[in-house]
């Protein structure tokens, strides 16, 4: 979920394409907000939590999501609770990491 602030109100549901998948975008707790700018000018915003879902496409999705909007909202939060796999430049760092650490420790049970 990210906490997003736009001068145009979102529809509440969106569906865009994304090769052959769909990524459903959810607009939840949309609030209307003014923010004063330093010469006093105010702007309209809008604040909301954005939620995205990756998902196949399929016939009247966008009906199932209206009906369902709590499900999927609970399901896009626990996509987002799962780790991230570490890139390959995270996963060779962590090892280099544990090799000096070994090595070491192999010296001090050396004595060296």
């Amino acid at each position: 979920m990210a906490k997003v602030e736009n001068t145009i109100q979102p529809p509440q549901i969106a569906i865009e394409h994304a090769g052959n998948q769909v990524r459903v975008i959810i607009a939840a707790n949309i609030e209307q907000i003014s923010r004063e700018a330093e010469d006093g000018r105010v702007t309209l915003l809008y604040q909301y939590d954005k939620y995205q879902i990756l998902t196949m496409p399929r016939d009247n999705l966008a009906a199932d999501v209206e009906a369902n909007l709590q499900a999927w909202i609970d399901l896009a939060k626990a996509i987002e609770a799962q780790p991230r796999p570490m890139t390959d430049r995270e996963r060779i760092v962590a090892l280099e990491i544990e090799n000096a650490a070994l090595i070491e420790e192999l010296l001090q049970l050396r004595g060296i």
